[in-house]
């Protein structure tokens, strides 16, 4: 289930492509692993490796956003 083709973080266009891309199509978990998370959200490659084991509270202070893209437009991870 794709939301809309795009990176739940940026909002970027996501590719769906083997070849490695920064935008290419990965799924995230929506609460890290590390802390149990066990819903998914779609993610390109660049914001699914720079968060890591942050938090989404972590990651929203060091991309500088007050929401990130899915949550504006009210996605849900599945």
């Amino acid at each position: 289930m794709a939301q809309w083709n795009q990176c739940w973080f940026c909002g970027c266009k996501l590719l769906f492509t083997k070849r490695d891309h920064p935008r290419q199509r990965t799924v995230d978990h929506f609460i890290p692993k590390f802390f149990g998370g066990d819903k998914f959200v779609d993610a390109c490659k660049k914001c699914n490796n720079q968060r890591g084991h942050s938090s989404i509270q972590e990651y929203r202070e060091y991309l500088g956003v007050e929401k990130f893209f899915g949550e504006e437009r009210k996605w849900m991870p599945w």
